[in-house]
């Protein structure tokens, strides 16, 4: 029994007679790879961006700028916060007219709604959007509801914090209402295999119908386990709080945003946890190390392209049913009884970190001008920390949005010269 051997010439010739059948048939397998892929897909998972996939080069390209009319006055943060709060009555008497007037298009019911509790609170919420933050020396981009939900869809941006910073996303939400929406599902990729985690999402439909990740909150109020200050992995135990809230992971979840907005501040208050005396240097210290350990956890973890911004803590005012208009002059406020004193050296804290780190990929996005809004506490003497939405955070958003403009600007610019 024997074999034939084909000579090299023919087999070459065969092997090119079948090569276009072969590459047709491979086509054909990838194709029908796609498809059984996109019928068991699940959805929650396509709406995150691929951390392989993310160019890291010095230039990102983001797509066209937001706003491609960058004027030579174009306010910096610190500018942004040298001005007043101008009084611009709007005309809307009843909700659905003053929803419209103030851009609002909310799809969840959120605590700090104040014009929906009553005729009173809604004319009491009227007045307080009445003022709008003016820079004195420089020009603000004028925000772009569209424009800034259809660029997160590609860009996403993740809010990390305590209730102030939930405040934050919920202002972004009904800003952005007309075109994000809550998912059915809640991605479980996000949660890092651990179902305790909760997370807020908003995500955008693209024309051909598929929906993605644009915007997600996870509530964090100290950004650390305080027992050890340890930024915590997702399988990890959040430890004893100071105050009602949660206190989850948040470490794993950077790598699938490009935008990143944290703060904590308000559940820190002196405790034996920091010191023996319970006093304010020793909070202080506390809230240093702290922060220490989060700069840290960033400087490792966020990548060339994306923009982490630390937002500094606007303080509550004491007995806040006394102002009914913006305040002239900041009265800062006292240790009793809530040591909101202590949020202007957190923030300074932050302020001194982005300065010396001197670093593109960590900012500070400054809310000093909200200080001046006593009167527009959610709930006059019984809640003078938190604001009432619409209102004065809404002018954050307005101020992250004229940032994340500037940045897709200068990227678009950049490319250009690639």
């Amino acid at each position: 029994m024997y074999s034939t051997a084909v000579p090299a010439w023919q087999q070459r010739s065969h092997t090119t007679q079948y090569r276009p059948l072969v590459c047709c048939l491979a086509i054909v397998a990838l194709i029908l790879l796609t498809l059984l892929a996109w019928a068991f897909r699940n959805d929650t998972a396509l709406m995150l961006p691929s951390t392989t996939a993310m160019n890291k080069k010095k230039v990102y390209f983001r797509g066209k700028p937001l706003d491609a009319n960058l004027a030579d006055d174009v306010c910096s943060i610190e500018a942004f916060n040298d001005g007043q709060w101008a009084h611009k009555p709007i005309k809307g008497k009843d909700e659905k007219s003053f929803e419209k007037e103030t851009g609002y298009h909310c799809r969840g019911t959120f605590h700090h709604r104040c014009y929906k509790r009553s005729k009173h609170e809604l004319d009491r919420n009227r007045h307080i959007v009445d003022y709008t933050w003016e820079p004195s020396e420089c020009s603000v981009l004028p925000m772009d509801s569209q424009a800034l939900a259809q660029h997160l869809s590609e860009h996403p941006l993740l809010l990390i914090g305590d209730s102030i910073t939930q405040l934050q996303y919920e202002s972004l939400s009904c800003l952005l209402g007309e075109y994000l929406q809550p998912p059915k599902k809640i991605d479980k990729t996000l949660k890092g295999g651990n179902p305790k985690i909760k997370i807020n999402e908003l995500v955008y439909k693209r024309p051909q119908g598929d929906k993605v990740l644009a915007v997600a909150f996870l509530r964090s109020d100290n950004l650390v386990r305080l027992d050890d200050y340890k930024v915590l992995d997702p399988s990890e135990e959040q430890g004893a709080l100071l105050s009602k809230g949660s206190n989850y992971p948040w470490r794993h979840l950077i790598p699938y945003f490009d935008y990143i907005v944290m703060n904590t501040g308000p559940h820190w208050r002196s405790d034996l946890k920091f010191g023996p005396n319970r006093s304010q240097e020793e909070l202080l210290e506390g809230y240093t190390k702290a922060m220490n350990s989060v700069f840290e956890a960033l400087k490792q973890d966020v990548e060339p392209h994306q923009r982490v911004w630390l937002r500094t803590t606007p303080f509550g005012h004491s007995k806040c049913s006394q102002y009914s208009e913006p305040l002239d002059q900041i009265v800062k406020p006292s240790a009793e009884p809530y040591e909101w004193n202590m949020f202007e050296h957190f923030s300074a804290i932050y302020k001194d970190w982005v300065s010396e780190q001197q670093d593109e990929r960590f900012q500070l996005l400054d809310v000093s001008f909200t200080n001046y809004r006593g009167d527009a506490h959610s709930r006059p003497d019984k809640d003078c920390l938190h604001f009432c939405l619409p209102g004065p955070v809404d002018d954050w958003n307005r101020l992250l949005y004229h940032e994340i403009s500037k940045l897709t600007y200068a990227s678009y610019n950049e490319s250009l010269n690639l």
